[in-house]
């Protein structure tokens, strides 16, 4: 959707990957030397076992389909909510975000956004 990339401040504790394909794997080995040794710690793949996963972290803060107790959400409807709210989006496009729909929605409503 988006056309370009920014930095987004987060400090990485750790990396869990889950039902990853096999080119996944060999991908990981072709970037791997390039990750330091602490990155190289935190990254940790679980492929379709679960309970490794569960090692790390409690299925109390987990959804249904990784062996958790909380629903599913669907991922579109978290999408859609941004997409529609005009604030998200004229934030997304002064950070350098080039889309159609933001552009549309910023003219339809810019009333509504706070700069």
């Amino acid at each position: 959707m988006f056309k370009r990339g920014t930095c987004f401040p987060i400090k990485i504790h750790a990396l869990h990957i889950v039902n990853q394909p096999w080119i996944f794997d060999i991908v990981y080995n072709i970037f791997k030397p390039f990750l330091d040794e602490r990155m190289k710690e935190r990254i940790f793949f679980h492929g379709e076992d679960m309970e490794s996963l569960h090692q790390h972290i409690d299925p109390k803060h987990l959804p249904e389909r990784y062996g958790g107790i909380h629903q599913d959400y669907s991922y579109m409807d978290w999408i859609e909510y941004f997409e529609n709210d005009p604030q998200i989006l004229w934030e997304l496009e002064s950070l350098g975000y080039k889309d159609d729909k933001i552009d549309e929605n910023i003219k339809k409503n810019k009333s509504n956004i706070s700069e």
